[in-house]
């Protein structure tokens, strides 16, 4: 489990984290601040959620937490646009041995995920938890992160982000992740779930 001085230090990092993005809010444009913010907010409900980085552009900011939710924390990123209200969400699920940024997010001006997003969503990278472990003398604790534990993992993070942005939802997903895409649909009757 956390520690509790990690717990603060994630909440005080958050608050000068949104401090500087309150300064900066006017000049970039107040909706994907606004949605970037929900996110955190909606996520921390759920688990301490620290900010990784940050990177704010022109017409975008990509925001990166880490969901601390295990030892071994999900990393979600959040690609928003700074000018005009998304249309929808999609949740981005890079393919195993991969994360977020490797996938859809290479090279940094363009890539899917800014295709996206100029196509009006809030892009949210969800990215398993075996991206956050590092060397280790032995991985037998990762032995039953199959497809089940994956499921209910982005079904964590999005049933987070869904209680704070509203509306319905779209996964994007190859490989070993678009079967546990599948079996989320499956498994889940989500009517807000577009495919």
């Amino acid at each position: 489990k956390n520690h509790p001085g990690s717990v603060i230090l994630c909440v005080v990092l958050a608050v000068v984290f949104f401090g500087v993005l309150l300064c900066t809010a006017h000049a970039m444009g107040p909706i994907g601040f606004v949605k970037t913010l929900q996110v955190f907010f909606g996520l921390n409900k759920g688990a301490p959620t620290c900010i990784s980085s940050v990177e704010i552009q022109d017409d975008w900011m990509l925001t990166q937490f880490s969901y601390q939710d295990e030892d071994h924390p999900i990393t979600v990123d959040v690609l928003a646009t700074c000018y005009g209200r998304p249309r929808g969400v999609i949740f981005m699920l890079p393919a195993s041995g991969a994360n977020f940024r490797a996938n859809y997010f290479s090279p940094s001006e363009n890539n899917i995920a800014h295709f996206f997003r100029n196509n009006g969503y809030l892009v949210i990278g969800i990215t398993p938890r075996e991206d956050a472990v590092g060397e280790v003398a032995s991985y037998d604790f990762m032995s039953d992160w199959g497809i089940a534990n994956h499921r209910e993992d982005i079904r964590e993070i999005i049933r987070r982000v869904k209680r704070v942005v509203r509306g319905r939802y779209e996964m994007l997903a190859f490989s070993f992740t678009g079967l546990v895409a599948l079996d989320y649909a499956a498994t889940y009757n989500d009517h807000r779930l577009d495919r």
